[in-house]
């Protein structure tokens, strides 16, 4: 999945210088409306019978890696002639005896699922575990399945899934129910471009015959994803997979390369497009405590020696892509 991708340009030898019957009719039709779906939704999503059921727990359930907890709501009944019956809960996960979701990637993230009804036990569930006389209700209780993340991850992707089945019994009669759900995790990617400035360039020091190289690191990181794509872009245009930087009336061709690694010793060329072949790691946070990355300059000694002016600049674009 892509997002918008992150876009920072730097400059290259820069120097520094956003009527009432309608009405009546409108309401009357949004009010018979209401009350029809308040009439279906009673009965929609229910597993079981009006002695013991389940209603709005089965099936899919999306949460977002936001706040400290989410929940899903949910209602149960458990009664026996008209009278309150206690029953039993507990949930299986899928596999491995853990509460985990899992990305296509494999990587997974624990969970911790409890159970919040107001007026009756709360508790956290623990795999194998079987929760024993849990008041009952003669009608639909409310209740909440709370899911919390069991610590902040750095996730490498944008969807974790996990399946689990809620077993309820009655106490007394050992009437049973199964309800099979799926929580969905997403996570909103984000990729991020940090400490990428202005590169000066000089000839100071460098003899006919060398090439004036210059570098700058910075850092690509970010979250919900584990790979990006880079380009490169000119205000000067890029022909035979060099850039060009301007003087005030001739030109001065350059290359530009970029290595995920600042102690890579062969950075990547971009393609006629601007774009650097292949996709490359993320291996930063959101926070980018450190530098990951590198833009590589080279003016070859051949364009710089015949240079009749004492000042030229490009602004080159750096455009990262999760995918």
């Amino acid at each position: 999945m892509k997002v918008q991708p992150t876009v920072k340009s730097h400059r290259l030898l820069k120097q520094m210088t956003p009527n009432k019957k309608s009405r009546k009719f409108i309401n009357n039709f949004l009010i018979v409306i209401f009350l029809l779906y308040l009439s279906n939704s009673s009965l929609a999503n229910c597993l079981g019978d009006s002695h013991l059921r389940v209603c709005n727990l089965s099936g899919w359930h999306t949460i977002h890696g936001k706040g400290k907890h989410q929940d899903i709501h949910f209602t149960f009944r458990s009664q026996k002639h008209s009278s309150a019956t206690p029953f039993s809960l507990e949930i299986q996960p899928e596999r491995e005896g853990f509460y985990r979701l899992y990305a296509e990637n494999g990587e997974a993230v624990d969970i911790i699922l409890a159970l919040s009804a107001p007026h009756h036990r709360s508790f956290t569930f623990n795999p194998g575990t079987v929760y024993q006389d849990i008041p009952g209700s003669n009608n639909d209780a409310n209740a909440d399945l709370r899911v919390k993340l069991v610590r902040p991850r750095n996730f490498s992707s944008n969807s974790y899934q996990g399946n689990f089945q809620l077993l309820i019994a009655q106490t007394e009669s050992g009437k049973t129910q199964k309800i099979d759900f799926s929580i969905v995790l997403k996570i909103q990617p984000k990729i991020y471009i940090k400490q990428l400035d202005d590169i000066f360039l000089s000839n100071m020091g460098v003899s006919p015959g060398q090439d004036i190289v210059g570098h700058e690191d910075f850092c690509v990181g970010g979250s919900g994803f584990s790979q990006y794509s880079v380009s490169l872009s000119s205000s000067g245009g890029i022909s035979a997979g060099a850039f060009v930087l301007t003087g005030i009336s001739e030109h001065m061709p350059y290359i530009a390369s970029f290595s995920d690694n600042i102690h890579r010793s062969t950075p990547s060329i971009p393609g006629a497009s601007g774009r650097i072949p292949g996709l490359f790691n993320r291996s930063a946070p959101e926070e980018c405590l450190s530098n990951n990355a590198r833009i590589t300059i080279t003016v070859p000694s051949p364009f710089w020696e015949r240079a009749n002016e004492s000042k030229y600049t490009d602004v080159l674009t750096v455009t990262v892509t999760s995918q």
